[in-house]
């Protein structure tokens, strides 16, 4: 799942002809899985299908040529993913501090 969600990120920053989004987006990358690996192992029945909704949802906004539903939707998914990541982080602290003990 993560490769091909990588793989989606890579199509539309590659389909947006913009070589410095591009050269971004391989910067970031390998933090990038890390912090989705992390997110989906934290709770892969929520995550998993909410990828897949959410990339058809892009997909179909590009294919509309509708900006500002991309953005809007770049901004909701963005927010809900943010906190998914943090949970996820958290819960990782949480547990490694157990183990530790």
């Amino acid at each position: 799942m993560i490769h091909e969600d990588k793989h989606f990120h890579e199509y539309v920053c590659d389909g947006a002809g913009h070589s410095r989004l591009m050269d971004w987006w391989q910067q970031i990358m390998s933090q990038w899985e890390v912090l989705i690996y992390i997110r989906m192992q934290h709770n892969p029945t929520q995550v998993v299908p909410t990828v897949l909704t959410d990339h058809r949802a892009i997909l179909d906004a590009l294919r509309r040529r509708d900006l500002d539903g991309v953005i809007k939707l770049h901004h909701t998914i963005n927010q809900r993913v943010s906190e998914e990541m943090k949970e996820a982080l958290r819960a990782q602290a949480v547990s490694e501090m157990a183990v530790s003990t």
